[in-house]
C-alpha cells in the first residue's frame, strides 16, 4: 500500500535534532543546525496523486497546546491555561523574563494559581484563564 501523506511531529525537546527528511530534501534551506530546540513544529510530507487528492492537497490544521508549566501545587509539569502558572513559566523562560529560578516565590504563585482556578457563580469554568487569543474572566471572553 502506498502512503501519500505523512506528518512528523517535533516537540522542541532539549535534545531535538533537525528533521532528517527536511535536511535531505531541502539542503539549501534546512541543515542539521535547524534543530529548533525549544520550538514544537510539524512537517507535512505529501506524495501527490490525483486519485488520492482529487480536490488538491488537503488543508492542514492542528490544535496546539503551548508550553508545559511547572505547578508548585502538585510538583508536576503539564499543560495549563492558568495565568499564574503561565506567568511563572514565562518569567523563567529564556525567551521571556530570564529570571533566575530562586527569584520567584512559589508560595505567592500557589495563592495566585488557586485564585485563578476558583470557580465563580456556580459556573463550570475557572475565574481566569488564558488560551489562544482569548482571555476569559468569569466566563466573559475578551479578545486580546
Amino acid at each position: 500500500m502506498t502512503s501519500y501523506a505523512r506528518i512528523v511531529k517535533h516537540y522542541g525537546t532539549p535534545g531535538q535534532v533537525a528533521d532528517s527528511e527536511l535536511v535531505t530534501k531541502f539542503p539549501d534551506e534546512w541543515s542539521s543546525a535547524h534543530r529548533l530546540r525549544g520550538c514544537a513544529y510539524i512537517s507535512a510530507h505529501f506524495k501527490y496523486n490525483v486519485d488520492a487528492f482529487p480536490a488538491g492537497l488537503p488543508e492542514i490544521t492542528a490544535v496546539i497546546r503551548g508550553l508545559k508549566c511547572y505547578d508548585p501545587r502538585t510538583g508536576l509539569t503539564v499543560w495549563t491555561d492558568n495565568p499564574a502558572l503561565l506567568l511563572r513559566a514565562y518569567s523563567l523562560h529564556s525567551l521571556g523574563g530570564r529570571l533566575p529560578p530562586g527569584s520567584i516565590d512559589d508560595d505567592d504563585v500557589i495563592v495566585a494559581a488557586n485564585h485563578c482556578d476558583t470557580e465563580v457563580d456556580y459556573a463550570t469554568w475557572a475565574q481566569l484563564t488564558v488560551g489562544g487569543d482569548q482571555l476569559t474572566v468569569g466566563g466573559d471572553e475578551l479578545l486580546i
